[in-house]
C-alpha cells in the first residue's frame, strides 16, 4: 500500500476517533514526527489532506469560489488568507470540545494577528531576530540528518552551518523572499 492510501485509510479511523476534520487537525498538529519512519510519511500525508479539506469547507462555508484564472474569490476580494483559515480551524475545535477554549484562544491571538500582517511585516518579524533560533534550529536538523543520512560529509556540513550563521547576519529577510 503506498503513502497516499495509507494516509487515507488514517484519516477515516482518525475522523471516527476525533470527529471531524478539526478534531482531526488539532490532533496532528500537536505533534512531532519522527523523520525517516513511514508513520511520520503518513501522518504529514494526513495532515496536508486534512488542510486541503479544511481549506473547501471553510472556502465553501463563507461563498468563495474558485476561479481559474483569479484563485479563490467571493464579491471582489481575491484572497484568502490562510491564518484566518487556521483560526477559524481552532475555534471549531473548541466549540466542539475538542481542544480546550484556552488552547484556542492562545492559537487564535496568534492567527488573528498574523492575518493582519503582509509580506513586509512578517519580514520585519523574522529580522527582528525572534525567530533566529528556531530557523537555525531546523537548519542544523536538516544538516545532522543530512550528515547521519551519508548525504552530505561532516565538511559539507560545518560549511553549511557556517554560510547560515553569516546570512542571518548579512542579508535581510526581504533580500531572500
Amino acid at each position: 500500500m503506498d503513502i497516499l492510501d495509507e494516509a487515507m485509510l488514517r484519516l477515516e479511523a482518525l475522523k471516527e476517533e476525533k470527529g471531524d476534520l478539526a478534531g482531526v487537525f488539532c490532533y496532528i498538529d500537536n505533534m512531532t514526527f519522527v523523520d525517516g519512519k513511514r508513520e511520520a510519511e503518513v501522518l504529514r500525508t494526513v495532515k496536508h489532506i486534512v488542510m486541503q479539506q479544511i481549506v473547501y469547507e471553510y472556502v465553501e462555508l463563507k461563498g468563495y469560489v474558485e476561479d481559474p484564472e483569479e484563485g479563490w474569490i467571493k464579491e471582489g476580494v481575491d484572497d484568502m488568507n490562510g491564518f484566518e483559515l487556521m483560526s477559524e480551524t481552532y475555534r471549531k475545535a473548541a466549540e466542539q470540545g475538542k481542544i480546550t477554549r484556552a488552547t484556542a484562544d492562545k492559537k487564535c491571538r496568534i492567527y488573528d494577528f498574523l492575518a493582519t500582517c503582509d509580506q513586509e511585516d512578517i519580514c520585519s518579524m523574522f529580522d527582528s531576530s525572534a525567530f533566529n533560533e528556531i530557523a537555525k534550529s531546523y537548519m542544523r536538523r536538516a544538516v545532522k540528518e543530512l550528515t547521519d543520512e551519508g548525504t552530505i560529509d561532516e565538511e559539507q556540513a560545518k560549511a553549511v552551518r557556517n554560510r547560515y550563521s553569516l546570512l542571518f547576519d548579512e542579508i535581510q529577510a526581504d533580500e531572500v523572499m
